[in-house]
């Protein structure tokens, strides 16, 4: 169990029907934040139903909170909902309706589909630093199908009303969810709520998913696209192991995590764009995927993507300067210190480890891995993990633009 603030006391319980409740009591907070986790996702389905899930969440006619989010990860499906102490009967009672009884209607259902077939070409087209086109998502997770869900027009127009509603039935489940409550409120007043909507909800048999491991070194891969940008775009990534194993390594898992820093670091200062650095977890797949836009048209990939290979190389060969291994270790503790005051991140970090199979991660032993990272752990990851093998490239031009 993840070791929550100074200001917090966090309690976990297991409901007969096998739902999992965590209590996050935090007495510096005045709302509550409901993060409920269903884990099942695009990975779940097949061709022929491609769309069903991310279709299924926008279709729902029940009655929804209005401050409610969903975001539709790769590893589960989570609502997230902000609201005062005394709404949580009322935003529990909701949540239990969505589990047990969805209101679908071929309406709402033919709206998704128009909207999401509006969508897909305009989405194809755009790029940035924090976006990954769906062609160079086939090239990093050729095995796990992460981020290249082939949804078409073809498989929306297989829908219908019963379909969804026998997904639904299939993975919308209490054995099958993960609730995470944060905030000023009683650990054992909030439980009976809980159990009042959700105790009598009877579990369901859940299909055994035997998903693939990623491939740790699939070989090196390149990709030449044009995409609605106005500037040239390259790419390069790296596929490490799964997250899992990178997490339950912590001289790697605290490596990366400051080697993208030190990516991040390198970019402020560079003179011929901006990019971004980013480690992609998931539950069979991570990989660390850096993205530089150029500011001219009349750069190319190549020019842009030369610095950031020169800069990798050097980690490789040279072990960095202490100072820098203090500023990366600085910036990363004082970002995660402000994430971890925010009220929705708890929620979010603990459905989000679920998601990749880790229950039982120490926050407090984390910062000290993070500190107990040396230079040569550094260089040592790098030449592990940033070589050939294990490289994906892409270069991006604006679609009217003339290929160097």
């Amino acid at each position: 169990m993840p070791i929550a603030s100074q200001t917090s006391s966090v309690k976990e319980f297991t409901l007969d029907n096998g739902f999992q409740i965590i209590i996050n009591n935090d007495n510096e907070q005045t709302n509550l934040w409901l993060h409920l986790s269903y884990f099942v996702s695009r990975r779940n389905e097949i061709p022929e139903s491609a769309g069903i899930n991310d279709t299924l969440i926008r279709a729902l006619g029940n009655e929804r909170p209005s401050k409610e989010s969903i975001r539709l990860y790769d590893d589960h499906t989570l609502f997230t909902e902000v609201f005062a102490p005394a709404e949580l009967d009322k935003a529990l009672r909701q949540h239990a309706a969505i589990m047990t009884t969805p209101i679908i209607t071929d309406e709402s259902l033919q709206k998704v589909v128009r909207w999401t077939n509006d969508i897909r070409h305009e989405a194809d087209l755009f790029i940035s630093n924090h976006s990954i086109p769906l062609e160079v998502a086939k090239l990093l997770f050729p095995q796990t199908r992460y981020s290249h869900y082939e949804t078409t027009v073809a498989s929306l127009a297989r829908l219908d009303v019963e379909k969804l509603k026998t997904w639904h039935e299939q993975w919308y489940a209490p054995n099958n969810a993960r609730l995470v409550i944060s905030g000023n409120i009683n650990a054992e007043d909030a439980l009976l709520l809980v159990q009042k909507h959700f105790a009598d909800i009877p579990r369901k048999t859940i299909e055994d998913t035997l998903f693939t491991r990623e491939l740790a070194e699939p070989g090196k891969r390149h990709v030449e696209l044009r995409k609605n940008t106005e500037v040239p775009v390259a790419i390069t990534a790296f596929n490490l192991s799964d997250s899992k194993s990178l997490y339950e390594n912590p001289k790697d898992i605290s490596a990366l995590t400051l080697i993208k820093e030190l990516v991040t670091e390198y970019f402020y200062l560079l003179p011929d764009g901006y990019g971004a650095a980013l480690n992609l977890e998931n539950r069979d797949a991570a990989v660390f995927y850096c993205s530089v836009t150029g500011h001219s048209p009349e750069q190319s990939p190549d020019q842009l993507e030369r610095g950031l290979h020169a800069y990798l190389e050097k980690l490789k060969h040279t072990p960095i300067s202490m100072e820098s291994l203090n500023r990366a270790q600085e910036s990363r503790l004082a970002s995660r210190a402000e994430l971890e005051a925010e009220p929705w991140w708890f929620g979010y970090f603990l459905n989000h480890l679920a998601s990749m199979g880790l229950t039982d991660i120490d926050l407090v032993q984390q910062r000290q891995n993070l500190l107990n990272v040396t230079p040569n752990d550094i260089q040592k990851f790098a030449n592990t993990y940033f070589t050939e093998r294990r490289m994906t490239t892409a270069h991006i031009f604006p679609i009217d633009a003339v290929q160097k």
